[in-house]
């Protein structure tokens, strides 16, 4: 999926849509992040392997591929490409966490 796709649902969306769409979609995943984040902060032990798998899988993700992947950010208006780039930083550095 590229930047400006939003599934099968999405063709017919403007691009106004299509960025109000992507902000949705960021603030879900910053959302789970912050989940993912206390999971490891109250047990660093157990919490470590969910919240690595949980979050691999998301820089993996090809729904997410989008939002992720540097080609296509360059795509998106310049501070939805500054917010992705910093949420996919974040999630990076919880990743390096968990080793």
């Amino acid at each position: 999926m590229s930047a400006g796709d939003v599934g099968e649902n999405g063709t017919d969306l403007n691009e106004t849509e299509r960025a109000r769409m992507r902000g949705l979609a960021r603030e879900w995943l910053l959302s789970d992040l912050e989940v993912w984040k206390k999971v490891l902060e109250l047990n660093r032990t157990t919490g470590r392997e969910i919240v690595n798998q949980q979050l691999v899988r998301w820089q993996s993700d090809p729904d997410l591929a989008g939002v992720r992947e540097a080609s296509e950010l360059e795509k998106l208006p310049p501070d939805q490409h500054r917010d992705f780039a910093k949420l996919w930083d974040n999630v990076a550095q919880v990743v390096d966490r968990t080793k």
